[in-house]
């Protein structure tokens, strides 16, 4: 009974920590790259939508509290089945491994050719704007980086000496963390944030005074209160 028990509790394991790792890895990719289309959005404001994005920053602070929660558990997860995966070779071949392997190549490489089709078509629509090869360019560079690397992982034997698996590593954790620390240059410090939020409150209440003066003064008596 004890037999049958351990291979079923192993493959629960082993397909706990890989759906943890590929699932923290899909929202981490997803929240960089909105990160950046953002930063491009503040920089590089295109003409033909507005030239201006209006000033909300919930969706960036929203992405970094995303980033900085969930890319160390990936990272986490990730150096654990690393370890997990030199001290037992043979894990390399479970299927658990393999499908998400597979799963994340197939996106990543579906993802970039989406990506060169939307370039191509508004290419010919005249879409000539640098806010738009931008981000084309930021959706390529990061899904590309996510396939070389699990293509690699497929095609290499883990040891703990792998140099273009710790370069690649390091690279997205340093990546991540510019992203991220370049996001309090761009909207401010929690303190300039709450005192943003401030301002907006005492600009709602001067609005809602404005309404009441101008419906239940101006208009029926034609004069303004002293």
């Amino acid at each position: 009974m004890q037999n049958l028990q351990q291979p079923q509790k192993s493959y629960l394991k082993e397909f706990f920590l890989y759906s943890l790792a590929v699932g923290t890895l899909y929202f981490s990719v997803g929240n960089i790259i909105f990160l950046f289309f953002e930063y491009i959005n503040k920089a590089a404001p295109d003409i033909l939508n507005g030239g201006y994005y209006g000033s909300d920053d919930s969706g960036i602070r929203f992405a970094m509290a995303t980033l900085i929660i969930l890319f160390p558990v990936y990272i986490a997860t990730s150096w654990f089945l690393k370890k997990d995966l030199i001290a037992n070779p043979e894990k390399r071949d479970i299927r658990v491994r393999k499908f998400f392997v597979y799963l994340t190549l197939f996106l990543s490489s579906v993802a970039m050719i989406i990506d060169l089709v939307t370039l191509v078509y508004n290419f010919f629509e005249g879409e000539l704007s640098l806010n738009f090869f931008l981000k084309i360019l930021t959706v390529l560079l990061v899904m590309g980086a996510v396939f070389a690397y699990y293509f690699w992982d497929l095609k290499h034997e883990l040891t703990a000496e792998s140099k273009p698996s710790k370069i690649l590593g390091w690279s997205a954790m340093t990546f991540v963390l510019v992203s991220v620390v370049a996001g309090f240059f761009i909207i401010g410090s929690p303190f300039t944030q709450r005192m943003h939020r401030l301002d907006e409150m005492r600009v709602q209440n001067l609005s809602m005074l404005q309404n009441y003066i101008i419906y239940n003064y101006w208009t029926p008596k034609g004069k303004l209160p002293n």
